[in-house]
Formats: structure tokens, C-alpha cells, sequence
């Protein structure tokens, strides 16, 4: 981006991505995938850009910012003591904030060690229910440690397909082939719980929140 913002100082750039405030306090450790591979904070853009729009979105799992190069760039003599005194300010904010978001990383690849662990014990029939990033994420996990497992996915497009990584045949979800009493259908994102409830109507014994 700096270098966009070095040959077009006027460019204004707009990017999304997901917010990691929301992916800890969900314990979403699915929600970091292989293909997402930087996780931005909004006080980084704020201390090394001009932020001119910014906004989390309703679920807030995903936020979008649009920057452009940022004043001081351009005139840096000129700032006061009291603006320079505003920017170390965030810059030990950010620090701070970083700090925390390492603590966060490392309680939730322990939380994601005692998942696999419990669900690597369970002896019942494992469904993974959404074929996208967090589903492929959760699967891959599970054949790494040899388990047996299916994936169900609304999404006629997936049907018939292989999620990448762990090579489960994705299918329909069908009343023909309800899952067993003894199921456990690990709902890949939380957003999907409700519906999975209302069509096995009951039949899921183990559905917990977006941390799985």
C-alpha cells in the first residue's frame, strides 16, 4: 500500500478484513484459514494513513476501511508538540493493542488443541455442516488426526465437490439421510446454527457457538 500511495498520493485504497476482536471473543480459531493470510488492525491504519471511511459490518465479523495518504507525509515540520504528543500516544495503544492480540492467539490454538482433543475421544459419527473457509478448516484438522468424518452444505454448487485439504465428499443435506441419534454435527459457522436446528428438527445432540 505504500508503495500505491508513493506513485499516487491522491489514490484513496479499500480494503476489508476480518476482525480479529470478534474472532477472539467468539474462540473462532476456524476462522483462521490458509487463504487469509494478513489480519489487519484498524489503529495500524489510523497511525500510518488517513482514514477517510471505516465501518464493521452488522455481524461483526468483517470490517472495511478506505485510506489515502495521510497529511503528515507531506508536512512533517509542521506539527505541533501536541500532535506529535497524539501519535506516540497511539503508538504505545498499538503496542498494547498487539500485545494482547498475541495472548489471544496463543489461547486460542490451546483452545483449539483441547476441541480436537475431546472430539478425537468421542466415538460418534462426525458431520462438519458448511463446505467454505471455517468447514474446510475444521475437516482438515479432524483427517489430520485420522478421524472419519462427512460434510453437509446447503449450497447445491458444493454438492458432489471435495473440500480442500482433507478431501470430504461434500453433500446435500437431505431428510433421506438424517444423521444417527449419536451424531455429533459440528456447525462451522455460527451463522448457520438456527437453520441446522430447525431441519434435523432436534435430531443434533452437540451444536455449540462459532468457537465450535
Amino acid at each position: 500500500m505504500d508503495k500505491i500511495l508513493t506513485k499516487r498520493p491522491l489514490q484513496r485504497i479499500l480494503l476489508t478484513f476480518q476482525n480479529l476482536d470478534f474472532m477472539f471473543a467468539h474462540n473462532s480459531w476456524q476462522s483462521f484459514t490458509h487463504d487469509h493470510r494478513n489480519y489487519f488492525l484498524h489503529e495500524e491504519f489510523e497511525l500510518r494513513y488517513l482514514v477517510l471511511d471505516s465501518c464493521t459490518f452488522s455481524t461483526g465479523e468483517w470490517s472495511y476501511i478506505v485510506i489515502t495518504s495521510a497529511p503528515r507525509f507531506e508536512g512533517e515540520k509542521t506539527r505541533d508538540s501536541v500532535e506529535r504528543k497524539s501519535e506516540v500516544d497511539k503508538i504505545f495503544e498499538l503496542e498494547r493493542k498487539l500485545t494482547s492480540v498475541k495472548r489471544n492467539f496463543v489461547l486460542l490454538a490451546k483452545q483449539r488443541g483441547n476441541f480436537l482433543l475431546a472430539i478425537g475421544a468421542s466415538s460418534k459419527e462426525l458431520i462438519v455442516y458448511g463446505a467454505a473457509g471455517k468447514g474446510s478448516v475444521i475437516a482438515m484438522q479432524l483427517a489430520r488426526r485420522g478421524l472419519t468424518l462427512s460434510c453437509l452444505d446447503s449450497d447445491p454448487r458444493k454438492n458432489g465437490l471435495y473440500m480442500e485439504g482433507s478431501g470430504v465428499r461434500v453433500v446435500l443435506p437431505s431428510h433421506k439421510h438424517l444423521p444417527r441419534f449419536d451424531s455429533v454435527i459440528l456447525v462451522a459457522n455460527y451463522k448457520h446454527q438456527e437453520f441446522v436446528k430447525t431441519f434435523f428438527q432436534g435430531e443434533i445432540v452437540n451444536t455449540q457457538d462459532g468457537a465450535i
